[in-house]
């Protein structure tokens, strides 16, 4: 089973605010420092744990030894140390750890039941510790003094200490490996390669994870009953080996994978669908696709093979690539272990080619489109001039100028935008619905467009795009049907420059002119007269 994040939220804040929660007495502390968690733990009134699953929760046992009152679950380990004493949360049963309620969790491998709490009894718990307050803080300070005599660091020490000791003693004897079940390596490939070894033999492995080179990628020594994983998430034919024996190597024919589109934008889910289709075909494999634009792809003649589910629906597959492009803390796109190149130096369709294995080629399958009636006598040109960014703007002057331009030689400029755009004497064909955007590119004789998702659009509808973009190099966007017009002599390219980092927050983003008479200059510096001399010696 397959999933992420299963209501879509990407923070805290995004969750509460979406169910509902906001309110100002609920604070979200992001990763505290040391000093200012402990702070919380010792002034707060109250610590909840109430989880379905624990192990022997250190922040639990933290908070009771700093006499602060405590609610949990009574399950886990934590009850090691914490049974009788605090406020336990009854358990009414158990669910299936692998239930879709589990969020990110949820995998189609993981055993085993996490237990149930008692939602109901919790509200009871933590009303009675607030109408109860002064009692339960005594209660709480006198079992802080058991906890820290007999679960401080020294005892935890001597302790670890004597197991380690007849650990050694134990697995150094004749009879420890008599009669014990052998070990297994078990190999997977859910989201990169995986080792798990399962047996009763104790013995140190050297497991080693290889590309098709015979390059370790990467290697760790393990005994039995435990595993590792490379962190690599795109496709390496890998080979595993173990202590100098190759014991697997990576086959895709007849399996199911699952591809999902990171990204919700336009550009992106047209430039990278189309190698799906070639992923399956040189694997043999069964693919699941999982975009936020199915219906674009969805019954296409060139995508008949091909299954689509929606993003965040749960589907069996033996492996999962993610496309996309993903940031490091730092906002660089340098996740190496998402893809093998820094994406924004090279063809925006490569990211795909790159994360899937393939080799790299300008592909276009089309989209699902069927034509209408044609929308404006005679022949008439698309503007758009709309943009996601500061960076990718032309001026409002220049759309003016080329309108002029264009009507002068008998064609009919057209703008096609989500939001009203006047120029005037020009219609704006605005706020229209995806599929009439694309009815009205079709029957046009061409578009004149920048770096966008619109332009993506009259690709893959066939149609001939002249596009306006200093910010991206030549090559960034796609390379067929189009005139590309681009300011050489001017600053320019700065996208592909890994010394930049973009900010989609920024609409005055430009990492060398920003604030300055030359802020987006690469644009600035196209003249309307440059774009249609450039378009002029094919207009007719």
């Amino acid at each position: 089973m397959w999933g992420e994040e299963m209501d879509g939220y990407k923070t805290t804040e995004e969750r509460l605010n979406a169910y509902g929660f906001i309110d100002p007495r609920i604070k979200i502390i992001h990763f505290p420092s040391r000093e200012d968690y402990v702070k919380y733990l010792k002034t707060g009134h109250v610590f909840v744990s109430c989880a379905r699953s624990e192990g022997w929760n250190l922040p639990l046992i933290e908070a009771m030894a700093c006499g602060t009152p405590s609610i949990y679950s009574n399950c886990c380990a934590q009850l090691e140390f914490a049974e009788g004493k605090g406020f336990p949360v009854n358990i009414i049963g158990e669910k299936t750890a692998n239930s879709n309620d589990y969020g990110r969790y949820v995998m189609s491998e993981l055993p085993g039941n996490y237990y149930e709490p008692d939602f109901n009894h919790l509200s009871n718990v933590m009303r009675h510790v607030y109408e109860n307050y002064d009692d339960c803080k005594e209660k709480s300070f006198e079992e802080s003094i058991d906890l820290r005599n007999n679960f401080n660091w020294e005892k935890i020490g001597l302790i670890g200490y004597k197991t380690i000791m007849n650990f050694h003693k134990k697995i150094n004897s004749t009879e420890f490996n008599k009669n014990k079940k052998p070990n297994e390596f078990k190999v997977s490939y859910f989201e990169g390669p995986k080792v798990e070894i399962i047996g009763d033999v104790y013995k140190q492995h050297l497991i080693e994870f290889l590309d098709e080179s015979d390059n370790i990628v990467y290697s760790t020594n393990i005994s039995n009953n435990m595993w590792t994983s490379c962190g690599r998430k795109y496709y390496t034919k890998w080979k595993i080996r173990i202590d100098g024996e190759i014991i697997d190597e990576f086959d895709l024919t007849n399996k199911r994978v699952l591809i999902s589109m990171e990204s919700k934008s336009i550009g992106d889910t047209i430039a990278w669908a189309p190698y799906v289709v070639e992923f399956s075909k040189k694997h043999n494999c069964k693919v699941v696709f999982s975009t936020f634009h199915n219906s674009w792809f969805e019954g296409h003649e060139n995508y008949k093979d091909i299954e689509f589910i929606k993003p965040g629906d749960l589907t069996n597959c033996d492996v999962v690539y993610r496309v996309g492009w993903m940031r490091s803390d730092d906002n660089k796109w340098d996740k190496f272990d998402c893809y093998p190149n820094y994406p924004n130096t090279q063809e925006l369709q490569k990211t795909a080619s790159d994360i899937l294995g393939l080799e790299f080629k300008e592909l276009n399958l089309g989209i699902n489109f069927t034509p209408k009636n044609k929308p404006y006598m005679g022949k008439y040109v698309i503007l758009a001039p709309e943009s996601t960014a500061g960076c990718k703007e032309w001026t409002y002057d220049s759309w003016v100028l080329l309108s002029k331009l264009l009507k002068e030689n008998g064609y009919t400029p057209v703008v096609l935008t989500s939001k009203k755009y006047n120029i005037k004497n020009v219609p704006n064909a605005y706020g229209k619905s995806l599929e009439e955007a694309m009815n009205i590119l079709y029957h046009s004789e061409f578009m004149i467009g920048l770096s966008s998702g619109l332009s993506w659009i009259n690709w893959a509808l066939g149609k001939h795009t002249v596009m306006i973009s200093g910010f991206t190099p030549k090559h960034h966007e796609f390379t067929t049907n189009i005139t590309r017009i681009q300011n050489e002599h001017s600053c320019n390219s700065c996208w592909s420059n890994i010394n930049f980092k973009f900010d989609s927050g920024n609409w005055n983003w430009c990492p060398i002119w920003e604030g300055t008479d030359k802020q987006h200059i690469c644009q600035k510096s196209i003249s309307p007269l440059t774009v249609f001399n450039e378009i002029k010696q094919w207009i007719n």
